[in-house]
C-alpha cells in the first residue's frame, strides 16, 4: 500500500505546571488538512492529568492519578472512523524508598476498571478495520528499583 504526503496546518496549546505534591498538564492540538481542506482526523482531543504525589513519613509516599480525553468528533469516515466518547481513569498507589538507592512500589492503575478506547485505537489494515481497541481494565504493577 502507498501513501502520499498530506500538507496540514497544527495548532497546539499545553499547559502544565507543579505545586507542592501536585502536578498538572492540559492540552488540545488543532489540525487542518489543507489538501482536504478539512479538520484533521488524526490529531488528538482534548487531554488532562492531575498527579499527587502526597509524602506519607517514614519514606512512604502516595499516589493519586486523574487522566481523561474529551470526546473526539474529527474523523475520517472514509476510513470507517467512528467519534471517541469523552474518557477518565484514576489510578492510586504507594510507594517506599527506604534508601538513596532503593525504591519499591505496587500502582494501580485504572482502579474504577473503566471500558474506554484512546482516539484512533483501532485495529487496522493497516488503517481501515474500523475495529476499536479498548485500553485495558485494572491493572496492578509492583516494582522494585535498585541503583542510582
Amino acid at each position: 500500500m502507498t501513501y502520499v504526503n498530506t500538507d496540514v496546518a497544527l495548532a497546539t496549546a499545553r499547559a502544565d505546571g507543579r505545586m507542592g505534591v501536585f502536578e498538572w498538564s492540559t492540552s488540545y492540538t488543532l489540525g487542518w488538512n489543507l489538501d482536504g481542506d478539512r479538520a484533521l482526523a488524526e490529531a488528538p482531543p482534548f487531554l488532562a492529568s492531575l498527579v499527587a504525589r502526597p509524602s506519607l513519613g517514614h519514606g512512604l509516599r502516595a499516589l493519586v492519578r486523574f487522566e481523561a480525553a474529551g470526546a473526539q468528533r474529527r474523523v475520517d469516515t472514509t476510513l470507517m472512523e467512528l467519534p471517541t466518547a469523552a474518557w477518565g481513569r484514576a489510578d492510586l498507589g504507594i510507594d517506599w524508598i527506604p534508601t538513596a538507592r532503593t525504591r519499591f512500589a505496587l500502582e494501580v492503575d485504572n482502579v474504577t476498571n473503566a471500558l474506554y478506547a484512546e482516539h484512533l485505537s483501532y485495529a487496522r489494515d493497516p488503517f481501515s478495520a474500523g475495529v476499536r481497541v479498548q485500553e485495558p481494565g485494572r491493572s496492578v504493577r509492583l516494582l522494585v528499583t535498585f541503583g542510582d
